[in-house]
């Protein structure tokens, strides 16, 4: 009994997880089997997808409560945002069980309880990794986030390579010849995809590529401050992270002193700090810091 006790404490919050994740997927199979055998045909499309999506909405109300009480043990006393941040995670996986089931019953053929039961165990593992790393991760957390697109603007950043080096930091860019030796002077450095806008076509697809290594990157990382001079590169990353509730500071760059950048149209409104580097902008940006130069 003991030994019981010593590994049920070792291993407490992947069991309840199990625990309370088993008890999620009974509560969202027993609404998708009711649904299915009294109003909903499974055979059509559209009402196999309603069929999730009730079930779904069941499932995943339990599943905050139940994983906030005694999975991870929240203390947060902001519900609002933890739980937006709890369906949000949700929504994802939802997305993915809707496209998984589209594809295994709808394409596929395959019996839609066997899919199911298929689909959820996959869904199961994805919610243990948004809900740890994402939602009810702990707040002590003092990792800083430096990112920024090849070229001038990641010039600019490598401005504050004191600050690189006095706290838990990170670097991410675009991975290109002149920016692999980074890995050479920072310890901890990841790439995204160089692309050009030059190239629409192949860019699109380089973009979407980003924005799904953004999400992946962000989980690894879990910064609590993001700090950025743009561009586009880091405009996902900059979202993802407001919503999972990062802080975001903005340098805008200081190649431009009377317009606005594309990124700094976009970060604008989610920035906790705003930076520009001539006091002219300060009247395209009323809520900005001036703060000079950043040479």
């Amino acid at each position: 009994m003991k030994k019981l006790n010593s590994i049920y404490k070792k291993y407490e919050e992947i069991i309840n997880y199990i625990v309370v994740g088993v008890m999620t997927t009974v509560v969202s199979l027993g609404t998708y089997y009711i649904s299915v055998n009294t109003f909903l045909n499974p055979k059509n499309g559209i009402e196999l997808q309603i069929a999730n999506v009730i079930s779904w909405i069941l499932a995943v109300t339990f599943a905050y409560f139940a994983n906030r009480k005694f999975v991870f043990k929240s203390n947060n006393k902001n519900k609002f945002i933890e739980g937006f941040k709890f369906y949000l995670s949700r929504v994802s996986t939802l997305l993915i069980d809707m496209l998984s089931m589209f594809l295994l019953v709808t394409v596929m053929s395959i019996n839609d309880k066997i899919s199911k039961i298929l689909v959820q165990f996959i869904v199961l593992v994805l919610n243990y990794i948004f809900s740890k790393f994402l939602v009810f991760r702990k707040s002590d957390s003092k990792r800083v986030l430096f990112i920024a697109s090849t070229g001038g603007h990641l010039s600019e950043l490598l401005q504050l390579k004191p600050l690189l080096k006095k706290y838990d930091s990170y670097l991410i860019t675009e991975k290109t010849k002149s920016t692999i030796g980074l890995k050479n002077k920072f310890d901890k450095v990841d790439y995204l995809v160089y692309g050009t806008k030059d190239h629409k076509f192949s860019y699109i697809f380089k973009f979407l590529y980003n924005c799904l290594k953004s999400l992946v990157l962000y989980i690894k990382i879990r910064p609590k401050v993001i700090v950025t001079t743009g561009t586009h590169t880091a405009v996902p990353i900059c979202y993802i992270g407001k919503l999972f509730g990062s802080k975001i500071i903005f340098i805008e760059t200081f190649a431009n002193s009377k317009t606005k950048t594309l990124s700094g149209k976009l970060i604008y409104p989610i920035a906790n700090t705003f930076i520009v580097q001539w006091e002219s902008m300060l009247e395209l940006y009323p809520k900005a810091i001036y703060g000079g130069w950043i040479y």
